[in-house]
Parts: structure tokens; C-alpha cells; sequence
């Protein structure tokens, strides 16, 4: 009797850090659940390439930053290359992590993405109706894209902090982010 069976596509997966080509093979070439089990075990799970030599700096890391934002540790994670050690991004497949990468944390809070959310509506309804206006073409080109892109992520259930912006306004992200602010 086997008490787990597993696929032939997620069985080849062994390494803790397994190279973009095999993520690739199980997306592509594995069942529903192959792919459920290979987000939860390798892309948001386990420590992450970026850790690799000492664990520790990112349990650390977490704590630190689930203090700041009176989350959980454990919603915080990341995602990119820092966590498998090569992109998946299909701009830059399989590019290795190294000294220039960044490190891509997430956030999974209902009460943090409530509180984005209602920060971002009220840039953009500043933002539209002429209350906040962009102070530079670069700004005002940035702000066009916000206003596109963000109602969607919301709608996705997701939120990027780097959309609402910090100059002006009040609420959680210009609190987080703005220099004088920090904590």
C-alpha cells in the first residue's frame, strides 16, 4: 500500500531550490494539484534562497517587520528569485539571484489589504478629481498607470504599496513609507 501518491512530475522536483527549467516541467506538464503543491512547498514555504547560509536572518527579518506592521511572522514571505534562486519572470527566466537582486516580501492580511485599499481610493479619488495633482511628467506618468492598474490588483485581491503614493494624503502607506515616518 502506498499511503501518498505522487505524480511523476512533482516526484522529480528533489532539490530544495529546484532550477526554473523543473518549475517550468511542472506548471506545463503537471496536474492541478502538482501545481498547488509546488506553489505551497518551494514558492511560499521553506527558507528562502537568499537565506540559504543562515536561516536565521530571516526568521529575524520577519519578526522585525511583522512588529512594525502588528502582523503574524508567518504572513510574511516572499516571492522571485531571493526565494528559488533564479526568475521566473518571463523577462528574465532563469536569471540568478546574486548581490543585485531584490528581496520581494509580501503581506497576507485581510486587515492590512482593507486598510491599502481604502488608502488607494482615496488617492485615486483625489487623484481624479483634481484634489492631488502629479508634480513632475515622470509623476503624472507613474499616477496615470496607478490609475489603471490598481483597481484590478484590488479586484485580484491584491494590493502594491508602491501605487499609492506618499506625497500628500494621509493613511497607513504614507505612514509606513515616508522617510520621517518610519519606524
Amino acid at each position: 500500500m502506498r499511503p501518498f501518491k505522487l505524480s511523476s512530475a512533482l516526484v522529480q522536483v528533489t532539490a530544495s531550490y529546484p532550477a526554473a527549467e523543473e518549475i517550468r516541467r511542472v506548471v506545463n506538464w503537471g496536474t492541478a494539484d502538482d501545481r498547488v503543491a509546488l506553489a505551497r512547498q518551494w514558492l511560499s514555504e521553506g527558507i528562502p534562497f537568499a537565506f540559504r547560509h543562515c536561516p536565521a536572518v530571516y526568521g529575524a527579518m520577519r519578526a522585525w517587520l511583522s512588529s512594525r506592521l502588528s502582523v503574524e511572522a508567518k504572513q510574511i514571505s516572499m516571492v522571485g528569485t531571493a526565494r528559488l534562486g533564479s526568475s521566473l519572470s518571463p523577462d528574465k527566466f532563469g536569471k540568478s539571484f546574486d548581490a543585485r537582486s531584490d528581496l520581494d516580501l509580501f503581506v497576507v492580511s485581510a486587515r492590512l489589504f482593507q486598510c491599502m485599499t481604502q488608502d488607494f481610493e482615496r488617492w485615486l479619488r483625489d487623484f481624479r478629481s483634481g484634489g492631488i495633482s502629479p508634480a513632475s511628467d515622470k509623476e503624472r506618468t507613474y499616477w496615470a498607470d496607478h490609475e489603471l492598474r490598481g483597481p484590478r490588483l484590488v479586484e485580484r485581491g491584491f494590493m502594491d504599496t508602491n501605487l499609492i503614493p506618499t506625497r500628500g494624503g494621509s493613511g497607513l502607506a504614507r505612514d509606513w513609507w515616508t522617510p520621517d515616518k518610519r519606524r
